[in-house]
Parts: structure tokens; sequence; C-alpha cells
């Protein structure tokens, strides 16, 4: 016995070496295929938007892609390693981040900052999964948001701006004929069971969906006034009618935000036709009700915007997140509740519920806390003033605008970014970037390539 066991050692640590030596070839691999995809990225960006665009298309069956890899029992998604080599790449690529973003660089750092404390707190006092969870639907906006910022729109606005609206608006159109032909177009009441084995309702797109949709009509009609495109505006239309028949209460808001956001722009300049445009909106819109010519249609829609069962079920769910916070004391209120540790509340009379709250800024409040939630506010609205100080593209407005009211019952989708990003940057003041080509690097507002006379998509300013 003595002699077999000096011999049992040594198979011991042999095995040991070479798990860590696979393991150390794993790691290897995988770090080697992350910086390969991110200078393909950062050199390519369309790669990214692809990535982007191909989410936004399987959202409805794949709200979440599988995992490709666990890590000490924490699951690693597609998703995020994408995240991680957008900030990576927005970090390589700081200096135009801070260009663009301007006095707002120190807002969205600070931001970042109150999320990254959450998380640490998290991972160090509750658990590493829970928190990482939690953390991920912050973590994906901030990172594609930095990225699409830190993109150089001198080369990247044709692609952003003409072509990426237009084709994903198309593809939307396409998923939404496909759903409502497999399942049908119901409401939020029905539910089917597709393949991914996700039960998810028979509305034809997800919310998220549906607002890029919306978000694609404003950036289509704008490439429809520069170059009077009859498809555009064909296509800005067909945009606008399944956003309605995909019965997303909550986009539909956001469209009326939008509408009255553009007549609070338009209203000055072109009051006229302001006024006509609204009455003869109005008057096709009041005979549509009351014909026959949509049948029970228009009744499935009138329906739906008056069913508020789910929404006032969500109010009491936000106050009581709200009331958990305050009672938690000042730190929490000021600075959140660590990430991992859950949204457990009434929801209703007697029914509890532990998913994510339905409204972006309850969310943030029991996160990041007062502060993160202010500093997220102040980015918007501040990319908002800016816009309207430089009277820069109406359609940057109305992307902020959506952005805004869509939080209010729901997380902000993180791949909205695409948008976003661009419509943060858009009304920068470029007066001084004539002293540093380093800052010029943002398209000229509509007005003035009217004045010019730039063609879209010339390499002029592009």
């Amino acid at each position: 016995m003595d002699s077999q066991a000096p011999g049992a050692a040594p198979r011991g640590i042999e095995a040991i070496v070479i798990d860590l030596i696979w393991a150390g070839m794993l790691a290897a691999g995988a770090l080697s295929a992350f910086l390969l995809l991110t200078v393909a990225v950062r050199k390519w960006p369309v790669v990214g938007v692809v990535a982007i665009t191909f989410n936004v298309l399987v959202a409805w069956e794949f709200p979440q892609l599988p995992a490709i890899a666990n890590v000490g029992g924490t699951s690693v998604y597609l998703l995020d390693v994408l995240s991680l080599l957008f900030i990576v790449i927005a970090l390589v690529d700081i200096k135009r981040v801070s260009a663009h973003l301007g006095a707002l660089r120190w807002v969205w750092a600070g931001f970042g900052l109150s999320m990254l404390f959450s998380l640490i707190v998290g991972v160090v006092e509750i658990e590493v999964g829970k928190a990482v969870n939690e953390f991920r639907a912050f973590f994906y906006l901030f990172a594609a948001l930095s990225w699409v910022v830190s993109l150089d729109w001198r080369k990247q606005s044709t692609l952003l701006l003409t072509r990426v609206p237009v084709v994903l608006g198309w593809l939307l159109v396409a998923v939404a004929a496909y759903h409502g032909v497999r399942f049908g177009f119901g409401g939020a009441g029905e539910f089917v069971d597709p393949s991914s084995g996700i039960e998810q309702t028979t509305r034809p797109l997800v919310s998220g969906q549906a607002l890029v949709l919306l978000l694609c009509i404003p950036l289509t009609l704008r490439l429809w006034v520069q170059s009077a495109s009859s498809f555009l505006l064909v296509s800005a239309i067909a945009f606008g009618a399944v956003v309605v028949v995909v019965q997303q209460r909550t986009v539909w808001a956001v469209a009326a935000a939008m509408v009255a956001a553009f007549y609070f722009s338009f209203w000055g300049k072109h009051r006229t036709k302001s006024v006509i445009a609204a009455v003869l909106i109005a008057w096709g819109a009041l005979v549509l009700v009351t014909s026959n010519v949509a049948g029970d249609f228009v009744g499935k829609l009138i329906a739906a915007a008056n069913d508020s069962a789910t929404y006032n079920a969500r109010v009491t769910s936000w106050q009581n997140l709200i009331e958990q916070s305050f009672d938690k004391g000042l730190g929490t209120a000021l600075f959140g509740a660590p990430f991992g540790s859950g949204y457990g509340r009434f929801e209703g009379v007697g029914r509890w519920v532990e998913f994510a709250p339905h409204n972006w800024y309850v969310t943030l409040f029991v996160r990041v806390g007062l502060v993160g939630t202010a500093l997220f506010l102040f980015f918007v609205l501040g990319a908002i003033y800016r816009v309207l100080k430089s009277n820069s593209d109406v359609s940057a407005l109305l992307v902020l605008v959506a952005t805004l009211v869509y939080g209010w019952a729901y997380s902000v989708a993180w791949y909205t970014a695409i948008f976003l990003g661009w419509a943060v940057i858009v009304g920068r003041d470029t007066t001084r970037a004539e002293e540093s080509k380093e800052q010029q690097l943002i398209p000229l507002p509509l007005a003035q390539q009217r004045q010019l006379r730039v063609p879209i998509g010339s390499g002029e300013h592009d």
C-alpha cells in the first residue's frame, strides 16, 4: 500500500496541471477572439450595427439569446461580450466621446460610476450571479450608447442616418407581418408559445421593436424632405401603419408625444401649415372611427387603448418599490439598493411579483437612487436643451422625447441607442470645432445642409 500511495499523488497533480493548461488555452483563445472582434467592429462599425439590428429583429422570439459560456457559475451571454466590446472601443476613442458629448460627458461618466458602485456592492454583499443579472439591463444601454457616441460621424453618418432607418424599418414590417400571419393580430391579453418556448403576447412586435419602428419614421421622413423620394414617403407611412396595428399602447403614447414635440418646434415658423395638418389628421381619424371602413379592427384598437387594468397594477407596484427604498434609509434613497437585491413587491391585491418594474425611472431609482436617476435625466434633458438651442435636426428632438416618454412604462430598450446616441450629440455646438479637427465630428444640421446644397452621404461633411 505504501508503494501505491506515492504513485497516486503524481497522477492527481498531472490532472490538475492538464486542467489548468486547458483552461489557459481556452482563456487565451477567448481573449484573442474578443480582441479580433473589437478591432473589426472599431474598423468596420457596420459589424456592430448588424449585431444590434439582429437583436432587434429577434427580440420577440428571443428576449435574451442563449448563454455562450459559464464562468464561475455565472452565465455569459453574447450581449455581454458585445457590450464589453463597445465599452472597450469607447475607451480607446475617449477623445472623440469627449468631443461629442462636451459638458455632458461628466454627467454620463457619473451615471456610469453610479451603476458600477451599485454592482460592486452587490457582488460583495449579495451574490455575483444575481448582481450581474440585474446589472445587464443597465450595462447594455450604457455600453451601446457610449459606442455610438464614439463613432466618427464624418464617416458613419451615411450608414446610420440614411440606410439603417429605412432597412431596419422594413425588416421590422416583415417581422410583424410574419408574426401576424402565423399567430394572428391579438392584444395584450392573448398569448402564444413560439418555438423558443417563451410565452409571448399575440401582438406582432414587442414594445421595444415597435419603438424602434416608430423612431425609424422621423429619420425616414428626414431623408424624404431632402431627397423628395416617393419610396421614402411610402416607407414612413407603412412604418406608421404597422405601429398602429401592433397595439403597443405605450408606443402610441410615445408617438403622440413626438407629434406634440414636432408641433412645438414647428409652430413658430409654419403656424398655418401646422393648423391645417392638425385639422386634416383629426378629421381623417374621426372618419375612420365613425365609419365601417375598418370593421372590427378599429374597435379592437379602441378597446386596447381603454384597457387600463395592467397599467393600474403597475402603478401600485411602483409605489410599493419606492416606499421600500425610502424605508431602507437615506443612503438607499440617494444611491439605491445594490444590484442583486431583487424587485420583490406587491402588484395589486395579494399578488407578489419579482420581475423588474415596467418603468425605467423606478428601476433607476431602486438601483442607483435619486443621484443616478437625476444624472440620467439631466443627460437626456441636457441633450434636448442643446438641440433646441442650436436649432438642430428636429428628428433628434423626437428621438430624445420618445426615449423620455417610453421610459415611463418600460425600461429603455438598449438597442434604441443606435439612434439615441446620434440624437444626444447632434445638438452639440460645433461653432468652436473650427479650432480643432478632432471636434469636427458631427453632421451639419438639416437647415445648413439645405443651404449648402450638400447631398446626403456626400464625402464633403460625412
